[in-house]
């Protein structure tokens, strides 16, 4: 008989889990923030680093520094 209510308990404590996971995940709008290009932009810059050289050329359809460009190369390194 104990065993029984063990699995009710369970089971109503996982119900219960999912329905919180629920509302809070996809009911509530504020829980997706938007993330403004400034902030991508930066998170780029951290994440390359201060080794990163990127060189562009001619006229494309590449984007590269704010510029469309046919040729875009992205080099890394400690010394340039």
């Amino acid at each position: 008989m104990t065993q029984i209510v063990n699995v009710v308990k369970a089971t109503l404590i996982f119900a219960c889990l999912c329905g919180v996971s629920y509302f809070s995940f996809y009911k509530n709008p504020q829980a997706a923030l938007p993330v403004s290009d400034l902030a991508l932009e930066n998170i780029e810059a951290l994440a390359s680093g201060e080794s990163s050289l990127t060189i562009c050329y001619g006229s494309g359809t590449i984007d590269c520094n704010g510029a469309k460009v046919e040729t875009k190369i992205i080099g890394y390194g400690s010394e340039f």
